[in-house]
């Protein structure tokens, strides 16, 4: 599914292997620069935190970077 914000990416046409980089030693820091200017960071980050995407580079966050991020929104909503 392609929703609107997504014609507005930084990212758009871009090659996939920049925002999903293979290998042990990914390296996410071109998708990082990319994602810096982008003016739908917000609205990308929040897909791949809705759609717990495990993978690539989103609204300027590795894969581990949203993982800390949604545990720690989890732990706020206990406290």
């Amino acid at each position: 599914m392609r929703w609107a914000w997504m014609d507005r990416a930084a990212c758009r046409g871009m090659a996939d292997t920049v925002f999903f980089p293979e290998g042990p030693h990914r390296n996410y820091s071109r998708a990082r620069r990319i994602c810096a200017g982008c003016p739908v960071r917000k609205e990308c980050l929040r897909y791949a935190l809705e759609g717990c995407i495990g993978f690539g580079m989103f609204g300027g966050l590795t894969p581990r970077q949203r993982a800390a991020l949604r545990r720690r929104r989890r732990r706020e909503e206990v406290a």
